[in-house]
């Protein structure tokens, strides 16, 4: 299944750190926000929809959630905004259908503990981190609140963690379908796996569009319509 709740962890500049009110304000603005997106998923269709919400203790909740035929994947993130920094505390992920599975990553003292497959593993974290899903959200509140290209990232996920180095290379007017508004390309490329995010600056850089390249594989994702 597509992931585009990708594995991802912001290695801050000191930029991004001086913009703590800018990221808190980021976040509260989305709470509430619920996103559709139309898929591509090994040339089969698929719907999937992305929604923030906050606790009354502070923490924040993150739902994806994407259906195909013979599939479908569940997924969540409970973190909280402490300094400007995103910071998880527990990611799970459930497949359903054709290659059921399950996983769960909780972050607690530097220790991140997966539970994948029925078996539990252990790996010290970075500094900073973020989830498989809090990554994309990290990546728009921070280049919401300033941060320049290139992006260094940190991996976190249920094998360990790896750096990465996203690029902005393009903008281009939207279609009609997000009203003209300019749209920021930013590059991941690693392991022969080419991936493309489409935001959209004017509305707090809100993902609009998400393409994979792996290895001629084409995998898409793309907005369905600007939240009201």
């Amino acid at each position: 299944m597509l992931k585009y709740g990708l594995a991802l962890a912001l290695v801050f500049s000191s930029s991004v750190q001086a913009n703590e009110a800018c990221i808190n304000e980021h976040f509260e603005s989305r709470v509430g926000e619920s996103l559709s997106y139309n898929l591509t998923v090994s040339n089969m269709n698929a719907q999937g929809v992305r929604r923030l919400e906050k606790r009354e203790s502070g923490e924040f909740l993150f739902r994806q959630s994407a259906k195909i035929l013979i599939a479908s994947v569940d997924e969540s993130s409970l973190f909280t905004v402490s300094t400007g920094n995103v910071v998880p505390q527990r990611y799970e992920r459930e497949q359903k259908g054709l290659g059921a599975k399950r996983t769960r990553i909780d972050y607690s003292s530097n220790v991140a503990v997966v539970v994948r497959k029925k078996k539990e593993s252990r790996y010290e974290l970075p500094a900073r981190f973020q989830d498989p899903q809090t990554s994309v959200l990290a990546l728009q509140a921070y280049l919401n609140c300033g941060a320049a290209s290139p992006i260094e990232l940190n991996v976190a996920g249920a094998k360990g963690y790896q750096k990465y180095t996203y690029s902005r290379v393009s903008t281009a007017q939207s279609t009609e379908t997000f009203k003209g508004l300019p749209l920021e390309y930013w590059e991941r490329n690693k392991n022969g796996v080419k991936e493309v995010f489409g935001f959209i600056p004017d509305k707090n850089y809100l993902l609009a569009s998400f393409v994979q390249d792996k290895e001629g594989e084409i995998n898409r994702l793309e907005l369905v319509s600007l939240p009201q």
